[in-house]
Parts: structure tokens; C-alpha cells; sequence
């Protein structure tokens, strides 16, 4: 879709253009027939000004026209506002986001003297009134000539939608006629759900204060709202009371990542700035677009509250069909438990429910939580009036009773006092109607005439401030005094004029959640009071009010707290919901560190100068002498932590590792090259060459670094040491933004907690099932069949990559995600061909994001705990993070979904218990984070470790074609040319095990990894002269078992050379037998990898049905990134290479692998 600024020009182009291309054409002609003789550059000038003298002219006749048609009605039109559109339009948007609600509106009220005027922008008509007798009019006895209209629609339909507050007509009666059956007294009256999350909220309260903070109670409460709202409408409680409370702003650091990430956050955050946005546009009319010209503002706010539904829509519709196929379920349940139930009975459109359940959510949390935020604010303000309240629940509930629904009919105080609170702070202080046919307002009991609006005037109406007219309900109206509602003033003032007092709006449209609003306001202001007492603003932690607020009218004035509206009305907060980027959260965190060296000589060189007179340094010498403080105590720490290290080193009958001589920039900059432009671990290997060792230190922004590739290191770090090493924090903190606490970024007891729950599925029954490699494989080769008669390259990688992803998923979830069918790539020389169905299929989304998200992550290890500050204002991982969990979240839920079945019919469950991993997981924790982070872990090892075996296995083919020949022999021998390999056909394949083998020795899936020393440790290498090393706690360990794996001392003279035959000849029994660790491409020890025997498997499967199938495999020189020049030179394979290997996570061919490759004829070989 065309972005909104353009859309409405080419909408509205034919409108602007017509005057002046009438006029342009009439003169062009006249002077044609010499009826005038114009100049060119006069006749362009007069058409240009056509438009706009057209448009004036058309105003002032439509004012006339509509003075007479007023006239003939016996009625006046309002006064207009003189105030140029642009100024108007000013005006309002910054009365939205700054001033006091209304304020603008209230401003021209008073240049008018009247309750009432027009204004008019860019040839829009707007009312504004705050007379009862026109909002009567609009709500009730007139309400079929108005409706919410198109302009409104327009501006709220990326928020809204087609939502029943964003309705008129028949979409309206259709929404309103299926939502009011579920608002009975029973329903609304069950008040279990307020229990639940009541005092889950005040229990949250309770901690935060024992910290000796204060509290966002307005927070709180809409966490609170949220939660039942979305219990009682949906069956779904979003527990955002889980994700903890936020800390006040000068304590924000200690918000925990987890909070910020919770789900629910997230959709607060888009609700409340989506809002925002949405109202914003409501200054502009028609011309919202021009504001937001390129880009939607509201739209990917809205996707991501649609991230957040979503999972009920659907959970709702399978629960509907599954009825719909079990007539026994549709007994027990009728499907109208919940409000979203009793909508799928109605409709099953997902726009319609989505859009649905966005407005309730806006009423369901938004409204009650103003009601309950400004009610707190009454009880600091009126702490009289708190004990009133207090008083009446003792008598009518008790101290620790809950209210039922006849103790809140008999407490006719406290409902006095929510009233005075919607009075003087309304939940929506405005609202709008358009008229649909000429309209004409009258006023009884007034001498002002009726008032005549034309078809297609917005009304814009303001409850804040009808019920703030002291002439409406007496001289005391700005005064906060619940009594009014019960004493002579009720009588005087709101019985006679009922419609002065409209807080839910009135008539066809009144709130259907007004008494359920209500009982959840009363329900937790008893419990509030039931527990809390001595409410006070924090100093210094809230919005301070503009100090030109204290010269305004009415409550303006006296208000402590800053009032703002965007559909609804809140207090503006101080604290954030949006996690601070991570440059400013890492500079936070280590600022009292990096400063306190500075601060403590400077103010003791101060104090020792001032009362001592111990020395007359000048004031320019102090402050140099205290900056320099931290890099020389920084520097003095690394030599004494050098020297503590000889000590203890010693002291173990060790020494400590070569020190690499090189400055911490040069060392980051070498490291985040090798990893973004490098080969593999190339600046290691460079090191070490230089410095004539296996191992070497290095340290760098004060971390300490061993690298090795010894094998009795690998196996101390992996195995015999395993207790003392860890994945560490630096290393977790580097991956959350992508693999969160998932297995390959946890310790301890999360980390045993995920290995014992995934272990017991990689049993030798499940992992030798083949029919899931039949499927996917036969796929993807019959894709690449295609290509390759079409007559261009193939991306191997990529075609492998789908592979495995959909066999992963399918193995692993039990849901296949299809990405062999979004079709391949076409090599650059004809990328044209590919469409667009190709790159907007999800799996291509997801695949795009997984590889960046490794790469992007992968750079953070070059710069150890400072990663931060080269991602210093956004973490660019975690929006990629969000486009992979949108792909596996819906996994998540049908699985959360099908254990929630299996529990309740015991049936299913004989019937399908833990057939994937993700069920046997589901059947040991529920939380989603974890469920989420899970998978992302489980996909990178099920997608890219086979990848990459097979990706440079197919390279080694290409290299080495006599290989070809050996393994199409030996599979010919022991499967056949055209059958299916079996595990016992795999077990008997020694050269094909062998080759895979020799790829991963040569090429392992994780080139590099890293370990950090928990405590002390000291490293031996049994057949080396060299002495043990001791790495002190906090020691960041990286093997490369790329380069152990190419050493020529443990593999023999030919270890650069690919020759699968040494893991069967003599060179076994020399080599790797006698010293097993010097091959680790699955890791070892307690942690190494489950899938091993799945890889081999999956990796063996495809290798045999692609040489039974296709020969002659050859790269295609013109799509394939060739080595830079400079590797020509370099040592080992690096030197030889005709690819460019990359390294993420796992490590791939940078660009793809294209190749082309024949069908092979099995009866022709």
C-alpha cells in the first residue's frame, strides 16, 4: 500500500487540480480565438492561484449558504473561531502533548463568552460544546443523525480498526448486538478474577515499599485492569503483574532486562504511544497523511499489539472448531464462557476479532484505570475523605473480607466518591460525533437561539469540562466533595438535568461496561484501603507541573500531577516502560566505578589543601591530577593483578601464558575484522604463530583471555574441569538478545534444568525414524531438479538450510514451517526472477533474521563487556530476536494449547504424549520465555550445524571428484541406487562416515568457543615439556578446535590434506585413538552435543540421496565470492581456499555455495 502522504495527494490531486486546469484550459483557449492577449507566464500564474481563491471563495459561500439554510430553520450558526488553520491545528496538537487536557478548547470558550463555537480547518466544521442539551442531542434524542463518522474512522483505523468504538452503522448494531448478551448482572458480578489479580498487585506493592521505594500506582493498576480485563473478556490472563514493577527514574538501572522484554510491556508500551499517535492526527482532519507522509506511524504499533492477541484469536477459533467436531465438548461447553468465545460463535473474519479485541482491551484496562489512578490522587489530596471511605468498608465489608456484589449496593459513600472522580477527571474527557444530515440544536431554559450545523460538522464535546461548570452543578463545582452525590445537591443540580453528568456517555452508545467498571473499581479501592493507609505523592519522582499552569483557571491551577489525554485520560509519568539503549545502560552501570577513583583524590587533595595546608597545588593540577586517576589506578590494578597471578600461579607449580604485547584497541579491532571480513579465526592464528605457541593471553578492557588449541586444554575445559568452567556471564549478556537463557547461553541449574528435560528425546527410536528426511529431501532435490533444467546455478547452502530447517522443526516441534515451498533463490544474474511471494514468505523472514542476528551477535565477542557501546542507542539484535519469536510463537501456543487438551481429556493424552520435543518440553514448563528461548536454541543447532556439515561436505566433492566415485561405490553397496538408506544401511557405511568425518575435522560446524574460569584453575598438557598454566577466576577460555583440528603435530605431516581414509587406515590408530580430544566437532563432556547422532544421521541421509541422484558437481564461478588476494599468501587452507568461510555461531560459506551438478542415471553407471 502506498504510504499515507501520497495516498491522499493522489486521492485529493483531482479536487486541487480541477480550478486551476479549468481556469488554465479556458484561457489557453480564449486567447486561441484572440479574446485576450495574455502573456504565458501570466496565464500559468492565474491558474496556479486558482485553487486557493477557488477554495476561499467556496468557504465563504459555503458560510453564507449555511447561514441561510440556519436562517430558514429559525437557528444561528456558532460562533466562529478567527484562527488560521495552521495555527489551530498547532495549537491543538500541543494542548495534546503538553498542555492540560482541553486547555486550547477552554481558551476559545472564553474569547467567546459562550459554552460553544465553530471551528473550521482546511474546510472542515467542527463544534465544540459543553452544553448538556447538545450532548443530550448527540448521545441520545437525535443520535441517528450522528455517527462516529469517516473522518474519525480514517485517523483511528490503524489503532482501531473496525473495532465498536471505531464503527457506525450496521458494523456497529453487529458489534453491539453480540457483546451486550455477555454483560449480565451474573457475569459481571463474579468477582474471583479481581481477587486473583487484586492481590497479586498489592502484594507487588507490599515488596516494592519494604525496598523503600515508591510506587507507580498507576502502573500497578493498569497491570491490574489488564489482567482481569483480559481474564474476564478472554479466558486469557496476560500476567503482566508477573513481569515485576517498574523502579522510580532515579533508580531505573535496577529494571531488569527481563521486565522491559516481558510481553506485556512490550504491548503497554505500543498501546499507550499508539494512542498517543492516533490522537495526535485528530488536529490535523484529513490532513493527518501530510504529517505522516512516508510512513504510518500508528501501523507497526499496532502489529505489535496484534503479536500480543493474536495467540487468543486463534486459541478461541481452534477451541470453537474442535467443539464444532466434538459434540461432547459443545455439551460441557457451550462456548460462551468468555467474551472472546461468545465473538467466535459470531464471527470467525480474524480482522473483525482482532480489531475487536484491541477496543475492548483499550475499555477494559484503560478506563478503570483512570477512574483508580485519579481516585488515589483524591485520597492524598483529601485524606479526610480517605477516612470516610475507610469507615464505610470496615462497617459494610470488614477488615480483611472481600466485597461481594450486595456489600458494594449498600456502600453508597464509596460510590459517591467514584462518581465525584469521574466528575472532575472523567475517563474521556472528550469525545466526537459527525452529523450525517443537516442538524439544528436546541437549548431549553436558555434565551440562546438553536443552534444549526450543515451535514458533515464534527461535534466534538467535553464532558471535563461540563462537569467542572460551576452554573451546572453550583458554586462549589471545582471543589472535590463526594457528598454531592448524596446530599440536597444531587437533587438540585444532576435529577433535573441528568445529562450534565455523562462519565460513560449516554443513549444507543452508552458504555456496556459501565457497572462492571464499577465493581472492579470498588473491588480493589476496598482492598487498597483494606491494607494501605497515609497515601503521599513522591518528592521528585513525578512530573513537575508547568509553572505557567499556576496563572490558569479552575483545577488547572491546583493540580499536583499532570492530566493527559490520548483516547482516554491518565496522570503523564515520569518513569519509563522503554528499556534505556544499551550504550547509556552499560555507561550507568560502570560510571560509579570509572569516577570514583577521580572523586576520591580530587577530594582529598581539596581537603588536605583546605584544612591541612599540606600542599599549594593550583586548582587546574587537582582537577588533572583526579582525572588522571582512573587510568592510573587502572593501570597500577593490571600490573599488581599480573603480579598476583605470577604469585598464585607459582604458588601451583604453574606459570602463567605468554601475554600478548599488543594495545586493547588494536586487539578489538583485529578480533571484530577476523570476524566480520577475516577467515575464521585468523587473528588468533596469527598471534600465536608469532608469539610460537598453542595458547597464548591476551587482555583487553580488563578481560583476561586464554586461546588454545591443545587438546589437554580442550579436555580439562570440556571434561576432566568441567565443573569449573562456565558459559559465564560476559558471554550470556553478548547472546541474550538472541538466544536468551536458552541451553547454549546457561549455567548452573538453568542449564541442568534444560539438559534433563531434552535428553531423554534424542533416544536411538526417535532419532532413527527417517520418514521426515524422506519427505523434506526428496523436496529439496526435486527443487534443485528444476532449477537446474531451467538452466541456472543452485545455491546449495540455501537449498541444505531449508532442508534441515523444515526437517528441525518438523523433528523437533512437530511443525514442518514449509520453507522449501516459498521456491530458491535465483543466482544474482537473474535475481529478477524472483518474486515477491519469495521474499515475503515467513521462512525467508525468519532465515534473514537468524543469519543476522548470529552474525551481529557474534561481533560483540571482539569487544568483550564494552559490545555496548558499538551498539551504544538500540540492541540491533533484539528486533531480529522479534522476527524470529513471531515465527516460532505460534508453535508455542499450539503446543501449550494441545497439552492444555490432553489434561482435560485423558483420552488424547494415551493417545499423543510428547511425539516432538516442544510437547515433551510443554509437559515440563509452561513459561513462554523459556519456551521461546528454547527454541530459537534447539533451531540453531537442528538448522545450522547440518548445514554446515553438508555445505562444505559438498565442497570437499567439488575439490576432490575421486571421493565422488568412492562413496556413489560404497552407497551402491550397501543402500542401492535408487532405495533409502536405513540406520542399519548407516551403520554399516564406514567411508561415508569417514568423509563426514574429515569435513568436520577440517571444517567443524563451531570453528571457536568460549568457557569462563569460575574459580582457580590450573591446565596441564601431559605430552608436552611445557608447565602447567594457571588462569585465575574470571578467565574467558577460546579453543579453536578449528586450528586443533589442522595441526600437523597431532594429525601428521598431511593433516591440510582432506582424505577421509585417515579415520579408517593406521593414522586412526596413531592419531586419534591414543588421544580422542584432539576431535571435538560436537564439543565433549557433560555438555556435548544431543543431536550428534541426529546430525550424522540427517547429514547421512541427504549425502546418499544426492549422489544417487546427481554427479559432476562443479562451482559456478560467477556467482561465488571469491578469497580476497591477500589470503593467497596465507598458511594452511586459508592459502588454498576457493570459498570464503564465515563464522556466526556455526560456521558457513559467505555468499552461498552455487554450484551446477548432472543427473546421474543409475543404469548407466
Amino acid at each position: 500500500m502506498l504510504p499515507p502522504g501520497p495516498r491522499y495527494i493522489i486521492t485529493f490531486l483531482p479536487h486541487i487540480l480541477a480550478p486551476s486546469f479549468a481556469i488554465g484550459a479556458g484561457l489557453f483557449l480564449a486567447k486561441q480565438y484572440e479574446a485576450h492577449n495574455l502573456p504565458v507566464w501570466a496565464m500559468v500564474t492565474i491558474s496556479f492561484l486558482a485553487q486557493p481563491v477557488v477554495f476561499f471563495i467556496k468557504n465563504k459561500w459555503d458560510r453564507l449558504a449555511d447561514a441561510r439554510a440556519a436562517k430558514a430553520r429559525g437557528a444561528v450558526l456558532p460562533p466562529l473561531v478567527k484562527e488560521s488553520a495552521l495555527a489551530a491545528i498547532s495549537k491543538m496538537t500541543d494542548s495534546i502533548k503538553v498542555g492540560y487536557p482541553g486547555d486550547v478548547f477552554y481558551e476559545w470558550l472564553k474569547q467567546h463568552g459562550k459554552n460553544y463555537y465553530q471551528l473550521n480547518v482546511f474546510g472542515a466544521k467542527m463544534l465544540f460544546t459543553t452544553e448538556p442539551d447538545h450532548v443530550k442531542q448527540i448521545l441520545a434524542t437525535q443520535f441517528e443523525s450522528f455517527e462516529k463518522g469517516m473522518l474519525f474512522c480514517n485517523q483511528m483505523d490503524s489503532l482501531l480498526g473496525e473495532g465498536i468504538f471505531n464503527s457506525d452503522g450496521e458494523m456497529w448494531k453487529f458489534h453491539r448486538a453480540i457483546t451486550r448478551p455477555f454483560f449480565t448482572k451474573e457475569r459481571i458480578s463474579d468477582f474471583d478474577i479481581y481477587t486473583r489479580n487484586c492481590d497479586k498487585s498489592l502484594e507487588e506493592a507490599r515488596k516494592r515499599l519494604k525496598e523503600g521505594y515508591p510506587l507507580d500506582i498507576q502502573d500497578l493498576i493498569g497491570r491490574f485492569t489488564l489482567d482481569s480485563a483480559s481474564e474476564f473478556l478472554f479466558g486469557h490472563n496476560v500476567d503482566s503483574l508477573s513481569a515485576g514493577l517498574p523502579y522510580p527514574k532515579s533508580a531505573s538501572v535496577k529494571n531488569t532486562e527481563s521486565f522491559y522484554n516481558h510481553p506485556s510491556i512490550k504491548f503497554q508500551h505500543a498501546f499507550n504511544e499508539g494512542q498517543l499517535l492516533a490522537s495526535i492526527r485528530s488536529t490535523a482532519g484529513e490532513e493527518w497523511r501530510l504529517i505522516e507522509f512516508w510512513k504510518d506511524e500508528v501501523d507497526p504499533l499496532r502489529k505489535h499489539m496484534d503479536e500480543f492477541t493474536e495467540p487468543m484469536m486463534r486459541q478461541a477459533l481452534e477451541a470453537r472448531e474442535r467443539r464444532s467436531k466434538n459434540t461432547e465438548l459443545e455439551d460441557k461447553d457451550d462456548g460462551n464462557n468468555t467474551l472472546l468465545a461468545h465473538l467466535v460463535n459470531h464471527t470467525q473474519d480474524p480482522k473483525i476479532l482482532k480489531d475487536e479485541l484491541i477496543n475492548l482491551l483499550v475499555a477494559g484496562r484503560d478506563t478503570t484505570m483512570a477512574l483508580l489512578t485519579f481516585s488515589v490522587y483524591m485520597l492524598i489530596e483529601h485524606p479526610d475523605v480517605e477516612r470516610k471511605l475507610r469507615d464505610e468498608i470496615l462497617e459494610k465489608v470488614g477488615a480483611q473480607g472481600y466485597p461481594t456484589y450486595q456489600n458494594m449496593r449498600d456502600m453508597k459513600y464509596t460510590r459517591a466518591f467514584l462518581n465525584e472522580v469521574l466528575r472532575l477527571y472523567p475517563s474521556v474527557p472528550l469525545d466526537n460525533r459527525e452529523t450525517n444530515k443537516p442538524v439544528v440544536l436546541t437549548m431549553k431554559g436558555s434565551d440562546e437561539p438553536p443552534l444549526y450545523l450543515p451535514k458533515g460538522t464534527t461535534a466534538l464535546y467535553s464532558v471535563l469540562h461540563m462537569h467542572r461548570r460551576t452554573d451546572l452543578w453550583g458554586p462549589d463545582a471545582l471543589q472535590f466533595d463526594p457528598d454531592r452525590f448524596l446530599d440536597e445537591r444531587l437533587h438540585k443540580y444532576l435529577t433535573p438535568n441528568p445529562f450534565i453528568f455523562c462519565p460513560f456517555n449516554a443513549g444507543p452508545r452508552i458504555c456496556l461496561g459501565q457497572q462492571f467498571a464499577y465493581h472492579e473499581a470498588t473491588f480493589y479501592l476496598v482492598r487498597l484501603l483494606q491494607k494501605f493507609t497515609n497515601f503521599q505523592l513522591a518528592e521528585g519522582e513525578n512530573i513537575c507541573v508547568p509553572e505557567s499552569w499556576k496563572n490558569a483557571d479552575g483545577l488547572q491551577a491546583t493540580d499536583k500531577i499532570v492530566p493527559t489525554v490520548t483516547l482516554t485520560m491518565s496522570v503523564k509519568p515520569e518513569t519509563s516502560n522503554e528499556m534505556l539503549p544499551p550504550g547509556l545502560r552499560y555507561i550507568l552501570t560502570v560510571l560509579p566505578r570509572l569516577i570514583a577513583p577521580s572523586l576520591a583524590i580530587g577530594a582529598g587533595l581539596i581537603a588536605t589543601k583546605t584544612h591541612l595546608n599540606a600542599h599549594d597545588l593550583p586548582t587546574w593540577s587537582i582537577f588533572l591530577v583526579s582525572v588522571l586517576a582512573h587510568p592510573l589506578i587502572s593501570y597500577t590494578r593490571s600490573q599488581l593483578d599480573r603480579l598476583s597471578d605470577k604469585r598464585a600461579a607459582r604458588a601451583n607449580d604453574a606459570v602463567l601464558p605468554p601475554l600478548l604485547k599488543e594495545s586493547t584497541l588494536s586487539i578489538v579491532s583485529k578480533l571484530m575484522k577476523s570476524i566480520s571480513s577475516g577467515y575464521p579465526g585468523d587473528a588468533f592464528a596469527a598471534w600465536t604463530k608469532e608469539y610460537g605457541t598453542n595458547y597464548l593471553q591476551m587482555n583487553f578492557f580488563s578481560v583476561k583471555l586464554l586461546y588454545t588449541t591443545e587438546p589437554d586444554h580442550v579436555k580439562a575445559i570440556l571434561a576432566t574441569q568441567f565443573e569449573s568452567f562456565d558459559k559465564g556471564p560476559m558471554f550470556s549478556d553478548q547472546m541474550d538478545s538472541l538466544l536468551g537463557e536458552g541451553i547454549f547461553n546457561a549455567d548452573g541449574e538453568m542449564w541442568k534444568f534444560h539438559r534433563a528435560i531434552t535428553r531423554p528425546f534424542f533416544t536411538k527410536e526417535r532419532i532413527s525414524d527417517f520418514d521426515i528426511y524422506t519427505r523434506n529431501c526428496d523436496k529439496s532435490l526435486d527443487e534443485v531438479r528444476k532449477r537446474l533444467g531451467e538452466g541456472y546455478s543452485v545455491d546449495i547452502q540455501d537449498m541444505i538450510g531449508r532442508f534441515t530447517l523444515d526437517s528441525a522443526s518438523e523433528f523437533l516441534f512437530g511443525h514442518n514451517v514449509g520453507s522449501l515451498s516459498a521456491g530458491i533463490p535465483y543466482p544474482s544474474s537473474a535475481s529478477h526472477k524472483n518474486t515477491d511471494s519469495f521474499y515475503n514468505h515467513p521462512s525467508i523472514k525468519f532465515q534473514r533474521a537468524f543469519n543476522k542476528g548470529q552474525y551481529l551477535a557474534s561481533i560483540r565477542t571482539g569487544a568483550g563487556e564494552k559490545w555496548r557501546l558499538f551498539e551504544f542507542w538500540k540492541d540491533t539484535v533484539e528486533p531480529l530476536r522479534k522476527v524470529m519469536d513471531s515465527f516460532t510463537e505460534p508453535m508455542m501456543r499450539e503446543a501449550l494449547e494441545a497439552r492444555e487438551r490432553r489434561l482435560n481429556n485423558p483420552e488424547l493424552g494415551e493417545k499423543n504424549e510428547e511425539n516432538t520435543l516442544l510437547s515433551h518440553l510443554v509437559n515440563h514448563t509452561q513459561d513462554p520465555k523459556i519456551l521461546k528461548d528454547e527454541l530459537i536454541n534447539l533451531l540453531v543447532a537442528g538448522r545450522d550445524t547440518t548445514m554446515s556439515l553438508l555445505t562444505f561436505g559438498i565442497h570437499m566433492l567439488i575439490q576432490h571428484p575421486e571421493l565422488e566415485h568412492k562413496l556413489r561405490r560404497e552407497i551402491f553397496e550397501k543402500v542401492g541406487p535408487r532405495n533409502y538408506p536405513t540406520y542399519e544401511n548407516m551403520r554399516d557405511m564406514k567411508y561415508t562416515r569417514a568423509f563426514l568425518n574429515e569435513v568436520l575435522r577440517l571444517y567443524p560446524s563451531v570453528p571457536l568457543d568460549t568457557r569462563i574460569t569460575n574459580k582457580p584453575v590450573v591446565l596441564t598438557s601431559k605430552k608436552s615439556a611445557e608447565p602447567p598454566i594457571y588462569l585465575p577466576a574470571g578467565t574467558t577460555a577460546v579453543y579453536s578446535v578449528l586450528y586443533m583440528h589442522r595441526r600437523t603435530d597431532l594429525w601428521g605431516p598431511d593433516a591440510l590434506k582432506f582424505d577421509p581414509d585417515r579415520f579408517i587406515d593406521e593414522r586412526l590408530h596413531k592419531y586419534l585413538t591414543p588421544n580422542p580430544f584432539i576431535f571435538c566437532p560436537f564439543n565433549a563432556g557433560p555438555r556435548i552435543c544431543l543431536g550428534q547422532q541426529f546430525a550424522y544421521h540427517e547429514a547421512t541421509f541427504y549425502l546418499i540421496r544426492l549422489l544417487q541422484n546427481f554427479t559432476n558437481f562443479k562451482f559456478d564461478e560467477n556467482e561465488n565470492l571469491k578469497p580476497p588476494k591477500e589470503w593467497k599468501g596465507a598458511d594452511g587452507l586459508q592459502g588454498t581456499d576457493k570459498i570464503v568461510p564465515m563464522v556466526a555461531l556455526t560456521m558457513s560459506i559467505k555468499g552461498g555455495l552455487w554450484i551446477t551438478m548432472d543427473e546421474f542415471k543409475a543404469d548407466e553407471a
